[in-house]
């Protein structure tokens, strides 16, 4: 509508605000996608550190449990 309005010197001026908001429209999907994939990334790796210290944990109180039964036979 805004084209229509506009005298053909002005339509380049339009054509190149579209391709702008065009170009800007493609950054932030691309952006977004990357936002996405590092959150799951940040996701997965809190996800393994939290598997880790667990598995860290057991291993110590599994540790604990054979020296008690160690020392208790």
């Amino acid at each position: 509508m805004l084209c229509i309005l506009m005298e053909n010197g002005e339509v380049g001026f339009w054509f190149t605000l579209q391709l702008l908001g065009h170009i800007y429209r493609k950054l932030f999907s691309t952006y977004r996608k990357v936002a996405w994939s590092a959150t799951t990334v940040m996701r997965l790796d809190s996800i393994h550190l939290s598997l880790w210290f667990y598995a860290r944990i057991n291993s110590t109180v599994w540790n604990v449990n054979n020296r008690v039964v160690y020392t208790l036979y």
